[in-house]
């Protein structure tokens, strides 16, 4: 079954997440819609990894109008580990004792457990009821003509930079990377505050930090999607170049000496404390968090900018992509009630709980009942966001291990794009 039904839109005010000529997607005719009161009794078990932030509470949310909707129902939620997620899921599909809706990573994994016939495709439960998601964000979840997963959210990455130190040291926000490199060298010269804080301990933001120069070396995602099915080679030019104004970046000082040894959450806590005078990357996932770390929302003055591009005749662009999505496994004991919890999560009641805790659904909602100004610069920049991932593992890892490298000063451009390609080759 292929997903039909596209139906172009443009993008209008006060709509979350609409992208530049966007395409909303139609689920699949003659699928059935799941109707409130179909499920009285059922016990629905989901998996997260994403304890102690805004999710539960929309996970709480979701699950008790469920549970309103369905005399008797509930739905349980047992959050992991991340480092442990992946293996404990696979092993409770391998056993037969899977949960009823697993988050799926949005990297690699995804993609090896669809190819493993881990999941259930989803065609035959999302019918009406469900909203038109973005079209660019289901092709993300369509192998081999079906749906394998269901997005709630998406994101997008930018840089934060403190309007106060930028003000006090006399700074403009930079337009290219030689002003960003210009504004590093700045911050470092006044003796009080670092650069731009970034994790590359982390992987994530490894890869992260590629993709944001990838977004000005690269004409459109097609070029990332191509060499992931293997049609266009990791080592190609434009790839290559992506690293070189990574390289360029690092040896100008724009990044914290100690990125290779310190955490996400401590370049939260530097940015929010005021020793950082920028830090990468910002997505609207992090936002109450830093306010949190600030001693409350008002308490840092900050604002919003993509990565500059190498070239001023370019557009500054954020990254993005699918920040949560559910899949059922193949052994859910209720498939049916976690598709109806699915409808609960990204239903209208759903989105606006998305929005109200500064999440982007993904599809189209109402977002003039969040006053955020730094929500509605996330909005805007969600119109030309480009991809942030890499959905052959072997791949990514190779990404994000040769960035590691590339920060240490043990790998070079070349080294990092035939370590792509090879693991392209081996995967």
């Amino acid at each position: 079954m292929k997903l039909h039904g596209w139906t172009p839109r443009s993008a209008k005010a006060g709509l979350v997440g609409v992208a530049v000529a966007a395409t909303l997607v139609t689920l699949p005719l003659g699928a059935v819609a799941q109707t409130d009161g179909a499920f009285p009794g059922a016990a629905v078990e989901l998996w997260s990894w994403n304890a102690g932030t805004n999710y539960e509470k929309v996970f709480d949310d979701a699950g008790d109008r469920f549970a309103a909707a369905n005399d008797g129902a509930s739905l349980t939620k047992n959050y992991i580990d991340y480092g442990d997620y992946v293996t404990r899921a696979k092993t409770a599909i391998a056993g037969n004792i899977p949960p009823d809706l697993l988050q799926m990573p949005w990297a690699g994994e995804f993609l090896d457990i669809v190819k493993a016939g881990s999941l259930q495709p989803l065609d035959e439960y999302l019918g009406e009821g469900f909203p038109e998601f973005f079209g660019g964000v289901m092709d993300s979840v369509t192998y081999d003509g079906h749906i394998w997963a269901v997005p709630l959210d998406v994101n997008n990455l930018t840089i934060g930079y403190n309007t106060e130190i930028f003000e006090e040291l006399g700074l403009e926000v930079p337009t290219t990377s030689d002003e960003l490199i210009a504004v590093a060298q700045a911050i470092r010269a006044s003796g009080k505050y670092s650069p731009l804080c970034t994790s590359i301990k982390d992987g994530w933001p490894a890869g992260d930090v590629w993709f944001a120069q990838a977004a000005y070396t690269t004409e459109s995602d097609d070029a990332i999607r191509s060499a992931d099915r293997g049609e266009l080679a990791w080592d190609s030019p434009e790839f290559v170049a992506a690293t070189d104004n990574l390289k360029k970046l690092v040896d100008g000082g724009v990044f914290v000496d100690d990125a290779t040894s310190i955490s996400y959450m401590d370049c939260v806590n530097l940015f929010a404390q005021k020793q950082a005078a920028m830090f990468y990357p910002v997505g609207n996932f992090i936002l109450d968090v830093v306010d949190s770390s600030a001693g409350g929302p008002g308490m840092l003055q900050y604002d919003l900018m993509a990565f500059p591009p190498p070239d001023a005749a370019q557009v500054p662009v954020a990254t993005g992509g699918i920040a949560i999505m559910f899949s059922i496994p193949v052994g859910a004991k209720n498939p049916e009630a976690a598709a109806e919890v699915l409808r609960h999560l990204t239903n209208e009641a759903g989105r606006s709980t998305l929005v109200g805790l500064n999440f982007i659904p993904a599809s189209a909602a109402d977002s003039s009942t969040n006053p955020s100004e730094l929500y509605g610069k996330m909005l805007d920049f969600q119109a030309s966001a480009r991809t942030r991932a890499i959905f052959t593992p072997a791949t990514y890892a190779a990404l994000t291990n040769g960035i590691q490298g590339l920060f240490a000063g043990s790998k070079t451009s070349a080294d990092i794009a035939a370590d792509m390609a090879a693991a392209q080759a081996g995967g």
